[in-house]
Order: C-alpha cells, then sequence, then structure tokens
C-alpha cells in the first residue's frame, strides 16, 4: 500500500493510462517513496508480454518549482554527450501542465545498493573482482563527464552563482531549529570561501556540467559495467572535482563505522579515484572552495532531517556535523 496521500497515486495512475491508451497495456503499482525535492512512484507496465519499470516523479509541494522541467531539460542535454558505456536514464515523458517526469528504470543495481551488500558488517572479506571493476567505472564515468564540452562561461559569471549559492543556503538554514548548532560550520565556509576564491581562476578549462548529487544511490551498473546516472535535479556548472570529492564526502559521512567496514570503505573510495585517475590537490585553493560548497549542501540537508524532539536524531545530526568539519579541514 502506498505510504503517500492516495490522490497522488490515483493522479499518476490516471496520467498513466492516459498516456499509454491500450487495453493490452497492463499498468501496476510498485512501490513508491520521497526524496529532498520530489515524490517517486515505481510502476511495472506490461505490454504484448513485455515488462518494464518506470519511475513517476512529482515536485513536492512548498519546494522550488519548475524542478522536474530543470531536470529534463539537464537529462536532454547530459544524454546528448552520453556513450555506450556511460549513460544516463531515458525519459519516456514530461508533462509541464501535470507536473509529471516519467523515467524508465535503469539496468542493473544501484552502487548503493553495492555497497551495502560487500562492506556492512560484519564483512571481512576483499571486495570482488567484478565489484571493483564496477566501482573504477564509475570513476571513468566522471572523467569522461569533465571532458564533455561545458558553454561557455567568465569567471565573474560563476564567482556570482556561487555568491548566490551562499546567500541561498544562509536563507535555508534559518528556517531550522538547528540553526545554532549549523551556524558556526556555515561561516567557517564562509571564511574558506573569502580567502581562497580570489585565489583561483575559474575558466573554461577547469569547469564543467556536473551531475551535483553523485550519491551512491544514483548511478546504476550491470553485469558489463555500464554505468547509468539518474536524478538531474542538481545538474549546474562546477569546478572540476566538484563530483569526485561530493562521492568522498558522501562516502565518509553517509556510511560510517558502526554500521561500515572502513576499510572496504576506503577501498570503494581509493578504486573509485584510480578509475577517476585526477589529482585534485594540484590545486589547494580550488579544493578548499569546493569542499566548502560542498558542505554547505550537506549542512541545508541535515538541518532538514533534524528531529528536535527525538533524541537519536539530535545525537546523529551532532555527530554528522563534527564529520563533516573534520572532512571540510583535511
Amino acid at each position: 500500500m502506498s505510504n503517500l496521500p492516495c490522490q497522488e497515486q490515483r493522479f499518476v495512475g490516471s496520467f498513466l493510462k492516459q498516456y499509454y491508451q491500450s487495453d493490452s497495456v497492463s499498468i501496476e503499482f510498485v512501490a513508491d517513496y520521497s526524496t529532498e525535492m520530489s515524490i517517486v512512484f515505481n510502476y511495472a507496465i506490461v505490454e504484448n508480454g513485455t515488462h518494464q519499470d518506470v519511475f513517476i516523479k512529482r515536485e513536492r509541494i512548498g519546494h522550488e518549482k519548475g524542478i522536474l522541467k530543470r531536470e529534463y531539460v539537464n537529462l536532454l542535454a547530459l544524454n546528448k554527450q552520453a556513450s555506450s558505456k556511460f549513460k544516463c536514464a531515458d525519459a519516456i515523458v514530461f508533462s509541464e501542465k501535470n507536473n509529471i517526469l516519467v523515467l524508465a528504470k535503469c539496468q542493473g543495481h544501484t552502487f548503493f545498493d553495492l555497497i551495502n551488500q560487500t562492506c556492512k558488517w560484519p564483512s571481512l572479506f576483499s571486495l570482488s573482482a567484478q565489484t571493483l571493476k564496477s566501482i573504477m567505472s564509475l570513476g571513468q564515468w566522471l572523467q569522461h563527464r569533465e571532458k564533455a564540452l561545458t558553454a561557455c562561461t567568465t569567471n565573474g559569471q560563476l564567482l556570482d552563482k556561487i555568491t548566490q549559492e551562499v546567500n541561498q543556503v544562509e536563507k535555508n538554514l534559518k528556517r531550522y531549529v538547528i540553526k545554532e548548532q549549523s551556524f558556526p560550520l556555515f561561516n567557517q565556509c564562509k571564511k574558506i570561501l573569502d580567502e581562497n576564491l580570489r585565489n583561483i581562476l575559474i575558466d573554461n578549462r577547469n569547469i564543467y556540467l556536473a551531475h551535483g548529487d553523485f550519491h551512491p544511490g544514483n548511478f546504476f551498473t550491470d553485469e558489463n559495467q555500464v554505468i547509468s546516472a539518474i536524478d538531474f535535479q542538481h545538474v549546474d556548472t562546477k569546478i572540476i572535482g566538484y563530483d569526485a570529492l561530493y562521492f568522498e564526502m558522501i562516502l565518509l559521512i553517509s556510511f560510517g563505522i558502526k554500521r561500515y567496514n572502513p576499510r572496504l570503505i576506503n577501498k570503494v573510495l581509493t578504486t573509485f579515484q584510480e578509475g577517476y585517475s585526477r589529482d585534485i590537490n594540484t590545486s589547494p585553493e580550488q579544493k578548499s572552495v569546493i569542499k566548502a560548497l560542498i558542505t554547505m549542501r550537506a549542512l541545508v540537508y541535515l538541518s532538514s532531517t533534524f528531529q528536535e524532539k527525538n533524541k537519536i536524531s539530535s545525537i546523529t545530526t551532532t555527530l554528522d556535523l563534527k564529520k563533516l568539519q573534520k572532512w571540510l579541514l583535511s
């Protein structure tokens, strides 16, 4: 049974019936879940004996409008630069009027599932050769992405965008009860940006169209190490190294020692970096800027999930903030 409002499920089901318009098509609800900005419905479509899983996304009420349209436009742009080995999800249909984006399910399983299966305690063994190949391919996917042509952006334009991003983060943090805990780290990020932005030159040689949410749950791999990406709401022009450092932050913060073997998580990171094969330590100022921007983004997420009256939530968020600060300064 759906956990989301029944009217949402009925609306989505009605839209699919109108779209397929065939008595030979069977449409069956599978599951639903919520993300930071969307609600997602999984349906099984069977037509003439052929089965296809689809995901239907709708914008969450109270969040920024137009994110599905932006995701659809970003998806089309990234798919133009895809290859047989490095892919993005296929859009079946987008309806701005109905606030619906329908995507075909990617082949294989997510890297989040892969890490859960191989790195959780009590696992003490090395990662399989197949797993290591898949993780290395993920790094190569990002390398492929960074080499793709990017629309011209001047140093001034990107600096203005960073300023807007900082202002938006500050505005968002003020909405949450945890702001007293998060603002010291936010101010630390601002100081890092002030100290380092003036020392780096941002031009078309060190920017790219980043995925923006390089989380293991947003990437699929199959038995042939074909990598497919989903979730393009955060795609934007970023400094090269952004997605790689974001992935590092997620591994260190979200896959902690309490549930995961740190030796295996570190192996995931080093194998990914081997496939990525770019040294992002060559410009310390540039790396500091990227880590400050990622930390700000993570602050908003941690603040949005914090539950003041839940003691476990309070303790967990406090620990995550400390880990985030340690990563920022590392």
